[in-house]
């Protein structure tokens, strides 16, 4: 799913890279050159698989360019009203940790007693727990 040696993020339906501009995926994510600006403009694309995961994708582009990826991964307790819970997005956070760990195989560090921390030529990776946001995510940011 996340290609460590390119920045590339590829779904069974969707492919994500630092070169990806917001005009590229006007038509899949229902917008309007006109709906965004320069400054940052953040757009949710629903849910996509990678294999049989299910994985919420969002997007934080500025002006055309393609700033940051965000992803969480979706389980079957997630069709649950009641899932926002913070004991939930631990072990949200647990199961993002383990997924990064394995695949930049022990390349990473702790940038804050929560946050793992990946970098690479082309940017980084962190997996986050947002506590006011009750949410856990994986960061994938360009420079």
């Amino acid at each position: 799913m996340i290609d460590i040696k390119t920045g590339t993020v590829s779904f069974n339906n969707l492919k994500l890279h630092s070169f990806t501009s917001i005009l590229s995926l006007a038509s899949t994510i229902k917008i309007k050159p006109h709906d965004f600006g320069l400054s940052n403009t953040t757009v949710s694309l629903g849910i996509h698989f990678s294999g049989k995961q299910a994985w919420g994708v969002g997007v934080v582009f500025s002006g055309v360019k393609l700033l940051q990826i965000w992803l969480q991964f979706l389980d079957e307790k997630d069709a649950s009203e009641n899932i926002w819970t913070m004991g939930n997005e631990r072990e949200r956070k647990n199961f993002h940790d383990a997924y990064l760990k394995e695949m930049v195989m022990g390349r990473y560090k702790k940038r804050s007693n929560a946050d793992l921390y990946s970098e690479f030529s082309w940017g980084n990776i962190s997996s986050i727990l947002d506590v006011r946001g009750v949410q856990a995510l994986i960061l994938i940011e360009y420079i």
